[in-house]
């Protein structure tokens, strides 16, 4: 996929199952539930909090307008072959390219439906302006010829956008069951905790203070409710943790998930796993812009997350695990050629194709605290993440935190 701020070329309708993308929404919208503060789930208006997960969770069905339409500079490019005496050939020709505007959620031009036509075609998606762009070659200077070829390229791309709808408008009709489904079973566990608790005489403290981390990034869609009543809040913003914390959480649901589907990752290649990435991480916010393979300083990062200002946020590596050298020097590039000093925030994520996964991540731990730029390990959670404080290069008064991301993907 080629990437460029707001944009992405892919195949269109096809780059994953439908079916396969809402397995892991799901998972996405009952690990967010699940993660919430147990007084939070407790004191919270039930009708509010899963009316702003409904809303935050609903795909808009995608639509084109293929009448109005704008036609770009033709690009002029040759056609080299050979001819049936073996001679070489080359035939001048022309890409000419045509923008769309379209309405619905941008990612779901990436999805499969489970019932679809087996055709597609290359589309270039600009979520900013709500564009799409779609090219056809042409070798002839015949009008006619390039309309068919144009007609015959914006069918193949869109023909299963009638069947996707169907799948997304049923995915819109399940979700406040699923909602509700996942919250009343968060709230019931949690309230025969505090039942079975007040049984064996433990008192539950019910004015707990408790500090929520808003961030100066919103999220899509609405702000997420909060309990009123007289327990005391810090509205004081914790800009970069907090989306720092919420994108490795993104990353880290989305890796779990992917290791229980082999077919997502199956002869994949680092930036097509990559892309997966991104896929959740480009649409999550307002006033930002995820993209792949980005200049950074001296070279080319994997996933760049930028707010509206042009701050970088986060910057991130997708390496294929090949030993504890490939590792270390994945951690040189990502301080040594892609941040900056104005960076805090970076991730190496691992795709491990090994059986031992556990000497792995052993292996992990071993060697990143003999990194050159290592200062301490923080707040580890998970046993396939690992959270460090590192040092930018000759400055080590300047601390970036960097988690070592881990996931299991079976050869």
């Amino acid at each position: 996929m080629i990437y460029s701020r707001t944009s992405v070329t892919i195949n269109a309708l096809a780059e994953q199952r439908f079916s396969e993308f809402t397995d892991e929404y799901r998972n996405q919208l009952k690990s967010e539930i699940e993660s919430q503060p147990k007084d939070y789930i407790l004191k919270i208006v039930e009708n509010e909090y899963t009316q702003y997960l409904i809303e935050k969770y609903t795909l808009n069905e995608l639509a084109v307008d293929r009448v109005d339409f704008e036609t770009l500079q033709p690009e002029k490019i040759y056609f080299h072959g050979e001819n049936h005496r073996g001679e070489g050939t080359k035939v001048e020709g022309y890409r000419i390219s045509s923008v769309y505007k379209y309405s619905g959620s941008p990612i779901l031009f990436k999805m499969a439906p489970g019932s679809r036509t087996i055709v597609s075609h290359p589309i270039t998606v600009n979520s900013e302006n709500n564009s799409l762009i779609l090219s056809v070659e042409v070798y002839t200077l015949d009008p006619q010829v390039y309309s068919g070829s144009r007609s015959r390229a914006l069918n193949d791309a869109l023909i299963n956008i009638p069947n996707l709808n169907k799948e997304v408008k049923q995915w819109n009709y399940d979700l406040p069951r699923l909602v509700e489904m996942y919250f009343k079973a968060v709230k019931e566990k949690y309230l025969k905790e505090n039942k079975f608790f007040e049984q064996i005489n433990v008192k539950v403290n019910n004015d707990t203070d408790s500090i929520y981390s808003v961030p100066s990034i919103k999220r899509k869609i609405i702000p997420q409710p909060v309990v009123s009543d007289k327990k005391v809040f810090s509205g004081v913003p914790s800009f970069p943790d907090s989306v720092y914390k919420d994108i490795l959480k993104v990353i880290h649901d989305l890796g779990k998930s992917m290791e229980k589907k082999p077919a997502t990752y199956k002869d994949k290649s680092e930036e097509d796993l990559r892309d997966n990435i991104l896929m959740f991480l480009e649409t999550r916010y307002d006033a930002t812009t995820a993209t792949g393979e980005t200049f950074n300083k001296s070279g080319k990062t994997d996933i760049l997350l930028k707010y509206q200002d042009g701050t970088n946020l986060f910057v991130a590596e997708c390496k294929y695990w090949d030993g504890a050298v490939v590792m270390n020097d994945a951690i040189d590039q990502l301080f040594d050629r892609y941040l900056t000093w104005r960076d805090s925030k970076a991730a190496l994520i691992l795709f491990v194709q090994r059986v031992d996964f556990s000497t792995v991540l052993s292996t992990i731990k071993e060697e990143a605290i003999k990194h050159k730029y290592y200062l301490k390990e923080v707040n580890t959670k998970d046993d396939s993440s690992f959270a460090y404080e590192f040092h930018f290069p000759g400055d080590k008064a300047k601390v970036i935190q960097l988690e070592i991301m881990a996931f299991h993907f079976k050869k």
